[in-house]
């Protein structure tokens, strides 16, 4: 009876650097250091749905909930039966130094997704992205870049030497543009670099390597392609024709290591995949970025990782990474998993969410308990 109430997990964002966590609680969200994991900043009012955590800086944006209007809600409970949660059509950016709240105009369509890199903050709508620059607060809208219809609120993007590069979709099936903002210009210079076309490839998720020089995009299926930026061809393809228990075709997130020798990417049936991106099995000759087929390797490592159950921490798996002979080709492992599932008619399903470095995975889960 007396049980005291745990706040529930609604969104987790690792900075680039993977050094730190946001949590977004249902009553606010935390700001956690990974290692040693230890809370570092906490807010307690609003529903936190979205987080955006850049690697340096002293500013957290997020997006809270708001109350569902009566229509929202009656369409809701007739298709799922289900309480959800709606966005606000607005950004707070917390200062973590002076504890000042910022909050930015209203948008015109629902915030699908919001990301925060040197002082620039993304936030996706539907068919539109809008820049704003975030060094001095209140922000300040930037530009505006018109997408193709984007209901999963894609974006890629990667800061390195002064250089800020995002991907978006285009219009037609599998196009994907490339934007550089030169962050060291005032006004800032936008170029965009290339259009690339990756069909067929019904893209679920994408990332850039550390330093913007690879795009991982991954297909719903089980296509994984990534594409060398500067030659603008494709580098790898990855074929996961793999059984359901191996290889989960729904993929959750993608993350490449700083030297780009491993390809980590998780799966919403909590399963994690790595894959080595060795010279013998990059795509030769191939400047049109039109698929041949890729060679790949069928070696698989499975590893059990055991342990407590989660409710939401951080898992860091090394040994395997440490010794070349377990990881040639194809490794992966499972994520622990807490039976019971309180309260899951609120949070979005899935979540693993990784970072790698050249001998650690980072692993952050949530089943809706902090």
């Amino acid at each position: 009876g007396n049980m005291k109430h745990v706040p529930q997990v609604l969104s987790l964002k690792f900075d680039t650097s993977g050094t730190s966590v946001a949590v977004g609680l249902e009553n606010g969200f935390k700001v956690c250091r990974c290692e040693p994991f230890a809370k570092c900043f906490e807010v307690k009012d609003h529903g936190t749905l979205m987080l955006a955590l850049p690697s340096s800086g002293s500013t957290v944006a997020r997006v809270v909930a708001r109350k569902p209007s009566a229509a929202e809600q009656a369409t809701t409970a007739a298709s799922t039966g289900s309480k959800r949660l709606y966005p606000r059509r607005s950004v707070l950016l917390h200062d973590l130094k002076s504890h000042e709240v910022h909050e930015t105009e209203g948008f015109p369509t629902a915030i699908l997704a919001i990301h925060m890199e040197s002082d620039v903050l993304f936030t996706v709508l539907e068919h539109e992205i809008h820049i704003l620059h975030c060094k001095t607060l209140p922000p300040q809208k930037i530009k505006i870049i018109a997408t193709a219809p984007n209901p999963r609120g894609l974006m890629a993007y990667a800061a390195h030497q002064g250089i800020l590069s995002f991907a978006y979709p285009l219009q037609g099936e599998g196009n994907i543009a490339i934007t550089e903002i030169n962050t060291q210009r005032t006004p800032f210079l936008f170029r965009t670099t290339c259009n690339l076309s990756v069909q067929p490839l019904n893209v679920s998720t994408m990332a850039f390597s550390e330093d913007g020089s690879l795009l991982v995009v991954a297909s719903k299926v089980k296509d994984i392609k990534v594409i060398d930026v500067p030659l603008q061809r494709f580098a790898y393809i990855i074929r996961r024709g793999l059984p359901q228990a191996v290889a989960p075709t729904e993929i959750e997130t993608v993350c490449i290591s700083p030297n780009r020798s491993l390809l980590c990417v998780s799966s919403r049936g909590g399963c994690v995949n790595i894959y080595t991106l060795s010279d013998d099995i990059r795509v030769e000759d191939d400047p049109a970025l039109s698929p041949r087929g890729g060679r790949g390797r069928t070696t698989s490592n499975q590893l059990k990782s055991g342990g407590t159950e989660l409710l939401s921490a951080v898992s860091q798996v090394k040994e395997y990474l440490q010794d070349p002979n377990k990881c040639k080709g194809f490794s992966w492992f499972d994520i622990p998993k807490k039976s019971s599932g309180t309260a899951a008619d609120l949070k979005p399903p899935g979540h693993q969410i990784c970072s790698i470095d050249v001998d650690m995975i980072t692993v952050a889960t949530y089943d809706g308990r902090l």
